[in-house]
């Protein structure tokens, strides 16, 4: 009988347009979507207990992100605590917007999932871990516009949805581990509208941490991914190889962004636009890269190995992560107002200090913008000192230290 009754629920939800995907029933005591089949995942880090038991203890915290970060112990903790995570998706707030449909593929506990229900008209999350399904639902249970399944993306029919954006955050790696990378393009393409944008996150396997001493993030081993993951399942590309594979998948609108320490992390974002290797874009990132895992190898000064790779017009192929917009339509914009975007936003400032610092190009003069972060505030005092966050003007081709 309770089955019937979550059925019939599943059903007068997809009427009223709350369900998206098919073959799913609704689960009244978790209020997710379950796959009948129970094709969930066995993926887990470790965290999963310790954050559901904080969640038990303070029901309304996650709605506080930066009151998160004194739980915080190890790396697992910090990936789904950290208000750093959300960075990613605030440095292109220009193009997610509030009418966007979005289905966001691999939601594991719902970190990103909280932030794109608060700026778009509907999402449509699906994880494939049950307990990372669930902790989803409970950090977005007052968000009404967000549903949360959980089920195996590749047996999930997508037939029947149309979406203006879809996001492949740290998932596409572990999908093109056990399906062909082009048929599961091919596949989301056709669940995209006229002009929706698909949005990938992954590392790059060439990345300069990799090259200088960090272990692979999926492997925990040394130089796993510049030499061809000899021994693993789950595997990142190179920049020439996603371009191909979306190139080959229908995408032929296409701009890559790169990503410093990584896209987890975020503190810089550049544009891939040529001009930006001439405005010393190495002042901008910092080094050395941490290793969230282990400890590191330090073969080489980053820092001049970024120099180098600038002068030779190479940093393009060799930065850490790539955050990828592409879509079918050439019509559709997918490059930001600015050149560079740094985050300030480390869990050890106080969240009103919280900004972000822009290079922007007006006509033929560079600029700088200084905007506070929603958890920031314009002009704060921190004892007898006054923090102001103003734009600066900058001469062109000036070399920039921050």
């Amino acid at each position: 009988m309770k089955q019937l009754l979550n059925m019939e629920k599943s059903m007068n939800n997809k009427k009223s347009g709350m369900a998206r995907l098919k073959d799913y029933i609704f689960d009244s005591e978790n209020q997710i979507y379950l796959h009948p089949q129970n094709d969930f995942l066995e993926y887990v880090d470790g965290a999963e207990k310790y954050i559901f038991e904080i969640f038990k203890k303070h029901p309304s915290l996650f709605d506080y992100p930066h009151r998160l970060i004194k739980y915080i112990r190890d790396w697992p903790t910090r990936y789904n605590l950290s208000p750093r995570r959300t960075n990613l998706l605030e440095s292109i707030t220009e193009i997610i917007t509030k009418k966007q449909e979005v289905l966001e593929i691999g939601c594991g506990t719902g970190v990103l999932t909280k932030w794109l229900g608060e700026k778009c008209k509907k999402v449509t999350a699906i994880e494939g871990s049950l307990p990372r399904a669930k902790l989803a639902k409970r950090r977005t249970k007052n968000l009404k516009n967000v549903d949360i399944y959980c089920g195996d993306i590749l047996k999930t029919s997508l037939e029947d949805a149309k979406y203006d954006l879809i996001t492949l955050i740290g998932v596409f790696e572990y999908i093109s581990s056990s399906s062909e990378p082009m048929d599961f393009l091919k596949r989301i393409s056709k669940a995209l509208k006229k002009y929706g944008i698909l949005l990938i996150a992954i590392e790059n396997k060439l990345g300069i941490k990799y090259l200088s001493g960090c272990t692979e993030d999926h492997t925990g081993k040394h130089f796993q991914g510049i030499i061809g993951y000899p021994n693993g399942k789950t595997f990142t590309f190179s920049r020439s190889e996603l371009k191909e594979l979306l190139n080959k998948a229908g995408f032929q609108n296409i701009q890559f962004y790169h990503l410093f320490p990584d896209y987890k992390l975020l503190t810089t974002i550049i544009r891939e636009v040529e001009e930006v290797l001439n405005l010393y874009p190495e002042n901008w990132i910092n080094a050395p890269f941490e290793e969230y895992l282990k400890e590191r190898y330090y073969i080489f000064p980053e820092l001049l190995f970024l120099k180098s790779l600038i002068r030779a017009r190479l940093l393009f192929d060799f930065s850490n992560s790539f955050l990828i917009l592409a879509s079918q339509s050439k019509g559709v914009p997918l490059a930001s107002s600015w050149l560079i975007k740094k985050f300030f936003t480390h869990e050890g400032f106080q969240p009103k200090f919280h900004h972000t610092i822009s290079l922007i190009k007006k006509e033929d003069n560079y600029w700088i913008k200084r905007t506070p972060l929603p958890s920031g505030e314009y002009t704060t005092f921190s004892g007898k000192t006054r923090f102001n966050v103003t734009p600066l003007s900058l001469d062109s081709g000036r070399n920039v230290t921050l």
